[in-house]
């Protein structure tokens, strides 16, 4: 009989970063309050688990349980600083969310808040315990530019201007435009597709059509339009693994969501096979599990640590997270590949990867981008220096 290596042994993580791990709770139980007690008697290098915590954006969970235990004064000093600058910059935030949100509302804008406050209240019931940097909102692709007229009236920066030919393509190749209001420092991106452009699907998730796909959410006792719990958690699992899986604060809002909300997994799991995304889903939620001790229905976890092929994508995602610097251009094109399970689909992300021109690279220059032959062959160019 063939035995299948445990490669999870192999992976050595710092107690710095365990202790971060078991800090990305919004409730600790009795156990992990024991575990968090024996690390910080260690002699742990608090200048180094600051500067993890800030990089997976966990900061705010990091300071709102380490509070309560006898963690030095210097160090509990600078994360009470932040934590309270991040609670005020996320109330800035939610109340620009708010406004300009009423203003699309009234000029006959759909419009729907994902991530951002909008998750930070949702999953974690508390505006104040999750960190993000903008605001996302969703809009029919046909709204685009009747939404920039509205953001640059309220003072809003575009990323950059296109017009004409340039423009029809900008919003047919790419999935967001970006804008920044300079007296505010509040930065919006407007998003038409969810996928990033190296996602391929055979189906698209009609949220705005479907009033089924949505849910009420509310905050400050007014209610607002978002995405469902499962089409929320869909979302979440393509944008962390569109990223690899790279900063853990993406895996624990995944896991804050499932704790926080019932979800329907039949539907989960059909929708993630129609749209070619069952890997994804199995990856994101190993990795919640084995990270953040998320529980799961006894089937889904079973079907999941079935999946070998999972299993070992955990484990570079894991080392990945962990041993930085020790991969090169190829692992990560292997680990981003085979999180498809469809040979087509990765032939048709290999090629958007390669080719397909970044939000950044539209930014950058305009003149790569007035004929696709020259774009794509600058992108394929633009890869391979860049790693």
């Amino acid at each position: 009989m063939k035995m299948t290596k445990n490669t999870d042994f192999a992976l050595k993580i710092v107690p710095e970063d365990k202790l971060l791990l078991l800090c990305a709770r919004t409730v600790l139980e009795s156990e992990t309050k024991v575990k968090i007690r024996s690390l910080i008697e260690e002699s742990l290098n608090w200048d180094y688990l600051i500067q993890r915590a800030s990089q997976h954006r966990l900061t705010q969970l990091l300071y709102w349980n380490l509070k309560d235990f006898n963690v030095p004064e210097t160090i509990l000093d600078r994360l009470k600083e932040n934590f309270e600058g991040n609670g005020r910059r996320n109330l800035l935030m939610l109340g620009e969310l708010l406004k300009v949100l009423k203003l699309f509302g009234s000029g006959g804008i759909t419009a729907v808040p994902y991530k951002g406050p909008v998750l930070a209240l949702y999953a974690y019931q508390n505006l104040s315990l999750r960190q993000f940097d903008d605001l996302d909102i969703f809009v029919n692709r046909k709204d685009v530019l009747k939404v920039k007229e509205i953001l640059v009236s309220q003072g809003y920066k575009p990323q950059f201007e296109v017009e004409g030919f340039m423009q029809r393509r900008f919003l047919k190749s790419q999935r967001e435009y970006k804008f920044v209001n300079p007296k505010t420092n509040v930065h919006i991106e407007i998003h038409w597709q969810f996928p990033g452009v190296s996602f391929s699907f055979s189906s698209e998730t009609k949220f705005l059509e479907d009033p089924e796909s949505r849910t009420m959410i509310k905050v400050n006792n007014k209610e607002i339009s978002s995405l469902s719990t499962e089409n929320m958690f869909l979302i979440l699992c393509i944008h962390a693994s569109g990223h690899l899986w790279e900063r853990l604060s993406w895996i624990c809002d995944i896991s804050k969501l499932i704790q926080s909300h019932e979800m329907d997994w039949e539907h989960v799991f059909e929708k993630a096979d129609e749209l070619g995304i069952k890997r994804v889903l199995k990856v994101s939620l190993l990795l919640a599990v084995g990270l953040f001790a998320l529980k799961l229905p006894d089937a889904v976890l079973e079907d999941i640590k079935s999946d070998e092929k999972v299993k070992n994508l955990v484990f570079k995602v894991k080392k990945r997270i962990f041993q930085e610097g020790s991969e090169n251009i190829f692992q990560m094109a292997d680990v981003r590949l085979n999180i498809r399970e469809n040979r087509s689909n990765r032939v048709k992300d290999l090629f958007n990867i390669l080719f397909n021109p970044t939000n950044k690279e539209w930014d950058e220059s305009s003149l790569k981008l007035i004929l696709p032959p020259v774009s794509y062959i600058l992108r394929f160019i633009n890869v391979f220096k860049d790693y």
